[in-house]
């Protein structure tokens, strides 16, 4: 896959989309054509700094390579202080890290598989600069961390699931928006039951919004009490969105969950 983005309203977006798509082979492209950028690098960097965290996987990583206790020693103790200055590093910093660990990312029905450097490690935690052409042709350089994935139908299109363990979180500012609209619409709603608001035309103008506005976000107080608490506790998919929400609701509720991810 590879990295491209789209611009909306002011916003980029940016996904990846699969190579064959690209070259126009279509049928080459397997099931998934496009994922999100949050969708995958949220999960590569959770299982990135998990396996750096552990100093068992890492002795395991560099224990044939025959580096002595101290060097060994010296890569696990400098991993950890590095996991936690990520989150304060610049973005520009990040890339460069990534680039010099991760060899590549392969996405797969059942698994994302990571393929990390030795020789890239050994560069970031013990400063030794090592031959990057030499070590691209060396089959010990290579490592592979992966992260279960299973595929999902969801109406016309398939999804990649990522396991709960590393699934990427909803920002907070989808959280905030869903639940302010999720109040919206049963404060609205209520309006209209008490007789307050007589249809939905009234309902908009005394709240100086558009007739259409007031359509699509009433809807949300028909979904089902799990749901609403869910929202409410900001334990939502990371794929659920406002906008998902004002599309047609379903009236049955386990159709709702499976449409809007909330089904294990």
């Amino acid at each position: 896959m590879s990295p491209t983005h789209t611009k909306k309203d002011n916003r980029r977006y940016r996904y990846y989309v699969s190579q064959a798509v690209l070259q126009y082979r279509e049928a080459d492209a397997g099931s998934v054509l496009r994922i999100s950028a949050k969708t995958i690098e949220d999960p590569v960097i959770k299982r990135l700094m998990q396996y750096l965290q552990s100093p068992k996987e890492l002795f395991g990583t560099f224990s044939h390579l025959k580096l002595s206790a101290r060097k060994q020693t010296s890569i696990i103790q400098n991993a950890k202080p590095f996991v936690k200055i990520w989150e304060n590093l610049s973005p520009s910093r990040k890339i460069d890290y990534l680039r010099i660990i991760i060899r590549k990312i392969e996405v797969g029905c059942e698994s994302i598989n990571i393929t990390l450097s030795r020789a890239g490690m050994s560069q970031c935690f013990l400063n030794e600069n090592p031959n990057n052409e030499e070590s691209r042709n060396n089959i010990d350089d290579e490592l592979v961390i992966s992260i279960p994935t299973t595929l999902k139908r969801c109406g016309h299109e398939t999804k990649l699931i990522i396991c709960d363990e590393y699934a990427s979180k909803p920002s907070s500012t989808t959280t905030l928006a869903l639940n302010n609209a999720l109040k919206k619409g049963l404060a609205w709603n209520q309006l209209l039951i008490t007789g307050q608001a007589l249809n939905l035309k009234m309902l908009a103008k005394q709240e100086h919004v558009t007739h259409r506005y007031v359509s699509r976000l009433i809807k949300m107080a028909f979904l089902s009490p799990d749901i609403m608490e869910a929202i409410i506790k900001g334990n939502i998919p990371p794929t659920l969105s406002v906008d998902r929400l004002r599309e047609d609701v379903p009236f049955d509720w386990e159709e709702q969950r499976q449409k809007y991810g909330f089904t294990q």
